[in-house]
């Protein structure tokens, strides 16, 4: 049975040292051409600096800090139809019932409304679209004679207001005198001088 140990070698210290070989001849110093900072990176091979690296998350200002999680792993948001958000929200959708309906979690589409602005806008429109069709609708019927859509649009744009105006002053004679009052407190059945 062979020793796994026979195939290395044990340097001898005691043994003389090698001859060291020539120095190779110097060359004359001339000055270092500068290179311009574009070839310098572009020459650059990228992978000795990253074959010991950690990973680390640089902040990249196209990717939204809360698609992070607190592992550090990215991960993506799913796509949506906006014109379908657009259509959910026109009919008064709320953002919970949208998200039921494209069966994604609350969370989840909360998350993709906060990070992406195209999906807010088109909530936004959305709502703006149904609020301007309803108000439309309200506007011919309040053309066209229906009195509780006109009652409606004038309290609601009109400044009208219901208001029931009641004028009840108290009339009171302030020009009583001293015997009056308690001649007044005597015809009550008062005793005025145990007051």
């Amino acid at each position: 049975m062979s020793d796994p140990f026979d195939s290395i070698s044990i340097p001898d210290f005691d043994a003389p040292p090698a001859p060291a070989s020539k120095p190779a001849p110097k060359k004359a110093k001339s000055k270092p051409v500068q290179k311009p900072v574009q070839e310098i990176v572009e020459d650059a091979d990228p992978l000795p600096l990253l074959k010991d690296a950690k990973p680390v998350l640089a902040p990249n200002p196209h990717q939204p800090r809360d698609l992070v999680d607190d592992a550090g792993r990215v991960y993506a948001l799913p796509k949506v139809d906006l014109s379908e958000v657009e259509m959910m929200a026109s009919v008064g959708m709320t953002t919970k019932q949208i998200a039921d309906a494209l069966k994604l979690p609350p969370t989840t589409f909360g998350k993709l409304v906060k990070n992406d602005p195209t999906v807010q806008e088109a909530i936004d429109r959305g709502t703006s679209r149904g609020i301007k069709m309803v108000t439309d609708s309200l506007f011919q019927n309040a053309l066209k004679g229906n009195v509780a859509a006109q009652i409606f649009f004038l309290k609601n744009k009109g400044g009208w207001a219901d208001r029931q105006e009641l004028d009840q002053r108290l009339q009171v004679d302030t020009k009583m005198n001293f015997e009056d009052a308690v001649e007044a407190l005597k015809a009550a059945g008062i005793d005025p001088s145990k007051i």
